[in-house]
């Protein structure tokens, strides 16, 4: 199996424990400081990786959805839909732009990141932003911040200095009195632009001249978004007092809607008779003569922060909307249907407009910075197996993914999903997948007991030996390449030596083996196995080192061994903890809990995380007295596999 994404060393060891704590229930108990649990799955968790950054985390579920987590606030970023079975397997791309989900669909999934990062940020003004729009020319951006004054900038010189490009040029100001702007917007076809403010106020400017052109008018209770419609002839303006006005140019006596929920912000749609509303009770479409509602646009599942600010794109295809999470999403105008989201910014998102060519946006935040995105790309199904997709492994490059079904066949895609080829002939549905460092091969595992060499280039065959009596469940290169791990269902580990040569082989279980481990260096392993026993192995001789004394009771669930290789743990489905020193095998702590336990980790060197079929994971710090133990927060969680990886390196 390929290696899962690692955080850095910034972020604490109780994070990569944590955020497998997923749970559809309210935590039972506070978590112990430092830990940060990630809530809002319906079923187990299956997989979990990080994103390259460290700062994101994606899990796999049996609730048909992979979600998107922020790895510092435990926040729900994205929820990713599409499977129609439990995802089993997810993979993160090198390059962290996107990550593939593998289920018992049959299918397998590659999805786009959303960006953290925006194309261009500027201290735009002291304090918020009240707002910003773009200029009919479609290079010059005003601004408004919490203050008096407008500031009109040269997008392509917008903050610092890049590589060979422009100096930053400072923006052109111009005044305003004293009344504190709310909102902005420019009409696409002329060289106007319309300001709002918090008496009501609003007010034609020219982006060619100092002074304004003249007052439109007041909306009485202040405004909190204005839009002008296309040809530069109406504005619309969105009152505190909840209605709606509909203004000519040059002025008349506007037209107003019933008083209703608080409106956020508004924005007309090219070519067409409508405008989006944004109100605190959600986005809807209205006729922009009439001020009748054409249609309301469904809020997605995971966007719960309230609605900022909103802006349609130059086609009139999409509408970006800005929460005070300080997240933006897009959905169609037509239908409602999400089209992803960006999320970056330390407040609320207090404005947003698309650029002109529509295939991004700029936004402005409560945090006094004017960011600049792509439109994300919508999530791209991978369809080719006929049966349970089992395994995926990532390229180191990012450039291609591979997955393993019941079919029989081994698939390779592009990055956005393409078939490449077929890898291989198999007798048997392929269970295990594990590619290179230098990505010249890949190992396959199939239910036959057959390890399989194929060269990546052209798919040829590169060796094969029948490594195990059951079926191959698990494969993992060593970093230097030189090496092959496979695990199987006949209770044996083995090594291999690339070019394939024989193996070493582990014996000593009565029956098959259940979990296995090893430190950081790779020199010492542990196992556990149905025949209740844990045992510790040289993985230079393949001898064994000891069986630790004091077995758990019953089959052993799984295991874990500190990255120094100083403490092993060990867990049962009968609900048992047991952990010893590894030099002399002597217990440290021996703990039988209520119902199953599924798996255990370490947590640095002195601390183990227990996950347990009652809903519960919690914390052991070995440094304490054996009885001294921290509950942790409750929640059905199906693995620690992420985690331990973490924990190991």
């Amino acid at each position: 199996m390929d290696q899962p994404t690692l955080p850095p060393a910034s972020i604490p060891r109780a994070l990569a424990v944590a955020m497998l704590g997923v749970a559809a229930t309210a935590a039972a108990a506070d978590p112990p400081p430092g830990t940060v649990v990630l809530r809002g799955h319906a079923a187990g968790v299956f997989m979990a990786a990080f994103t390259p950054d460290g700062a994101r985390v994606v899990t796999a579920s049996g609730d048909e959805t992979a979600r998107l987590w922020d790895a510092t606030s435990g926040i729900e970023l994205r929820r990713f839909s599409g499977h129609t079975g439990p995802v089993y397997g997810l993979a993160v791309s090198g390059d962290g732009r996107t990550f593939v989900t593998g289920g018992q669909d049959n299918a397998a999934r590659v999805w786009a990141l959303p960006l953290t990062a925006p194309r261009a940020a500027v201290a735009a003004h002291e304090g918020a932003l009240a707002g910003g729009a773009f200029i009919s020319d479609g290079r010059t951006v005003v601004t408004a911040g919490s203050g008096p004054g407008l500031r009109l900038w040269r997008l392509d010189t917008m903050g610092a200095k890049a590589a060979g490009g422009p100096e930053a040029t400072k923006p052109v100001e111009r005044p305003t009195d004293a009344a504190t702007i709310q909102a902005v917007a420019a009409a696409p076809d002329a060289a106007s632009f319309v300001t709002a403010d918090d008496t009501g106020r609003l007010v034609l400017w020219s982006a060619l001249v100092d002074d304004p052109l003249g007052t439109i008018g007041t909306h009485a209770g202040g405004v909190r978004g204005v839009a002008l419609v296309p040809g530069g002839q109406r504005v619309l303006s969105a009152g505190v007092d909840g209605t709606l006005r509909t203004w000519s140019l040059p002025p008349q006596q506007p037209r107003s809607s019933a008083p209703a929920s608080p409106i956020r912000d508004l924005a007309t749609v090219v070519n067409q008779p409508v405008a989006v509303v944004a109100a605190t009770d959600g986005a809807r479409v209205i006729n922009v003569q009439s001020l009748d509602v054409v249609r309301e646009l469904p809020r997605p599942v995971d966007a719960v922060a309230p609605i900022e600010a909103i802006a349609t794109a130059p086609d009139g295809s999409l509408v970006a909307i800005g929460d005070a999470a300080g997240a933006t999403r897009f959905q169609q105008i037509g239908d409602g249907a999400d089209r992803g989201s960006v999320g970056g910014h330390a407040g609320a998102v207090l404005d947003v407009t698309f650029l002109p060519d529509g295939k991004g946006v700029i936004t402005s935040g409560e945090d006094g910075t004017v960011r600049r995105w792509q439109l994300p790309t919508p999530p791209a199904p991978v369809d080719g197996h006929t049966a349970a997709v089992r395994a995926i492994a990532t390229a180191p490059s990012g450039q291609w993914f591979a997955t393993a079904a019941d079919d029989k066949s081994v698939r390779v895609w592009s990055p956005v999903g393409q078939p490449v080829r077929t890898i291989g002939t198999h007798t048997a549905g392929v269970q295990a997948l594990s590619v290179t460092p230098d990505e010249k091969q890949i190992a396959t595992g199939d239910a036959a007991g057959i390890v399989s060499l194929f060269a990546t280039a052209d798919g040829a065959a590169a060796g094969a030996i029948h490594a195990h009596r059951g079926a191959v469940t698990a494969l993992a290169h060593e970093r230097e390449g030189t090496a092959l791990w496979s695990a199987g269902a006949d209770g044996t580990l083995k090594r291999w030596t690339l070019p394939l040569a024989a193996p070493r082989q582990l014996t000593g279980h009565a029956q098959g083996v259940r979990a296995v481990a090893a430190t950081s260096d790779g020199k010492l392993i542990v196992s556990g196995g149905e025949d209740q026993t844990v045992r510790l192995w040289d993985a230079n001789t393949a001898q064994a080192v000891r069986t630790l004394v004091g077995q758990p009771a019953g089959p052993v669930a799984a295991v874990a061994i500190a990255g120094d290789g100083t403490r092993v743990a060990a867990v049962t489905a009968a609900g048992t903890l047991r952990a010893w020193n590894a030099a002399d095998g002597q217990p440290l702590l021996e703990r039988t809990l209520p119902g199953p336990l599924h798996d255990v980790t370490f947590v640095g060197a002195t601390r183990i995380a227990t996950v347990g079929g009652d809903g519960t994971v919690r914390l052991w710090n070995l440094a304490l007295p054996a009885e001294a133990a921290v509950p942790a927060e409750p929640g059905p969680v199906q693995g620690l596999a992420a985690a331990r990886e973490a924990a190991r390196c």
